[in-house]
């Protein structure tokens, strides 16, 4: 709707493409007035200086292509495709686990950690016993005689937003031999494809896991404060 030859347009997202690309570090963003078949007067946009779904145009002599551009450029910015990755981490049962959270984005050839995440927030996902069905939660399974932790073993804490691109989410020692599965909510844009992890169902190779992680308890412990060794 246009109010005296005014137009407010807001956007809230981009699409993210079938697999990560990217980091763009120049992105211009462009308006395109398509023209509708009850409005055949052939009205345009002036100083066009954008090529739909191209790079750009050559400009003429006075800065703009009017006869070949099709779209005017209305912002510039960075784009990233981004996810959360959370790492699988083992230690003793007599101390606290620090699982690590990390925000990347994909850099061409690998994924980078974005220091410049600052503002994406996680939470600590609820305690189940249930067989894991793919929602956020932090899964405990059957007590066996190599399994021994339950929740009532374990309180998980989480800083949050992020800082400098991560955070950790903490587990308190449980005194006891164990594992338990971490499926951790996060926004759309932020999943990944993680193999269907802990339940969660869809395609094989799409983009729209939650991260998962596995914490496991006294697989390891040593009796030594300090070593040091020699090479």
């Amino acid at each position: 709707t246009w109010v005296a030859g005014e137009y407010n347009f807001v956007a809230t997202g981009f699409s993210r493409s079938a697999s990560p690309d990217g980091a763009y570090d120049d992105l211009d963003i462009g308006l395109q007035l398509v023209q509708a078949a009850t409005d055949p007067d052939g009205s345009e946009l002036i100083n066009r200086d954008m090529a739909a779904e191209s790079t750009g145009c050559v400009a003429d002599s006075t800065g703009t292509s009017d006869g070949t551009c099709t779209a005017k450029r209305i912002a510039n910015t960075k784009m990233r495709y981004g996810r959360v990755r959370l790492l699988n981490m083992y230690g003793s049962d007599k101390l606290p686990l620090d699982l690590p959270v990390l925000a990347q984005y994909w850099s061409s050839n690998s994924f980078l950690i974005n220091s410049a995440d600052t503002c994406t927030s996680v939470t600590v996902p609820a305690e189940t016993t249930a067989t894991p069905d793919g929602s956020a939660k932090l899964y405990f399974y059957p007590v066996t005689s190599q399994n021994l932790i339950t929740p009532a073993d374990i309180a998980a804490t989480i800083a949050s937003p992020l800082t400098n691109g991560g955070t950790q989410l903490r587990l308190t020692k449980p005194d006891k031999r164990g594992w338990l599965g971490i499926a951790l909510a996060v926004p759309d844009y932020l999943k990944f494809d993680w193999g269907n992890c802990l339940g969660q169902t869809g395609a094989a190779g799409l983009y729209d896991d939650f991260p998962c992680a596995r914490a496991t308890f006294g697989v390891y412990k040593s009796p030594l404060l300090y070593r040091r060794e020699n090479y």
